[in-house]
């Protein structure tokens, strides 16, 4: 199905960027070593690792967890990030991609006529995984979303799960991944070990494990103290591994 830019959602680490941005882009590119010798009759080529680029362009916004704080807070710290550019929308059921990424240039631009402008590139530091966006909601209180078929994966695949606390007003989140062969029909749901979760204030973490899964995968929030919190769950097997 065929979607509409206006769709897309981007989030660099845990802050929303969507209303500060109008383009983003994910380069993949595969590294073809060139082996070709004088015996052979056309082009020999052997493939080894992947890299990404992602390129942002949008508008100026200086307040408090803006574009510009996040983006410029990147610059020179010697840190991952993780931005999830999500082609598809951020509801429940979207795929999109999730990298590891450090920042490479974010130019500003003011001219007469026109709103400041503000871009960043990305460059891949780690693995992309092709997500499905499982938990997308307000949480207030011990929560179970619906559980998604994202197939199973056999031992050493690796399993991505990112999860997004966005805001809210907390002091305690848990969360555990879920997983079962037929949504819990006859396999009741079960935690899936090393995907544990928990949050003290808005943020982002990134957990990978490399065990068997089963098909079908849920977010359980089990501890939940405060108001009220935004969270964005997202789930995918990571590319190359």
């Amino acid at each position: 199905m065929k979607v509409a830019s206006q769709q897309t959602r981007v989030y660099l680490d845990e802050f929303d960027l969507s209303g500060d941005l109008n383009s983003s882009a994910l380069d993949l590119r595969n590294e073809l070593a060139n082996v070709t010798t004088f015996a052979d009759s056309g082009p020999r080529r052997v493939e080894g690792n992947y890299d990404t680029t992602h390129q942002h362009t949008g508008f100026f916004d200086g307040a408090g967890d803006g574009i510009d704080d996040a983006v410029f807070a990147a610059l020179g710290s010697d840190d991952d990030h993780c931005l999830a550019q999500l082609f598809g929308g951020d509801a429940e059921g979207s795929v999109g991609y999730e990298s590891v990424v450090r920042i490479e240039r974010q130019p500003r631009v003011a001219r007469v006529g026109e709103a400041v402008s503000l871009s960043f590139d990305a460059a891949g530091s780690n693995g992309t995984a092709r997500a499905v966006v499982v938990r997308n909601g307000s949480i207030t209180g011990v929560d179970t979303g619906t559980g998604r078929d994202l197939g199973a994966t056999s031992a050493g695949q690796v399993v991505v799960a990112t999860a997004r606390v966005v805001s809210g007003t907390f002091t305690n989140l848990a969360l555990d991944i879920q997983q079962s062969n037929d949504d819990g029909s006859t396999d009741p749901y079960a935690n899936v070990n090393g995907l544990a979760f928990t949050f003290s204030e808005p943020g982002v973490s990134r957990k990978t494990i490399s065990a068997a899964t089963e098909a079908w995968k849920r977010v359980r929030v089990t501890g939940f103290a405060g108001t009220s919190a935004q969270l964005l769950v997202t789930i995918g097997v990571l590319q190359g591994a």
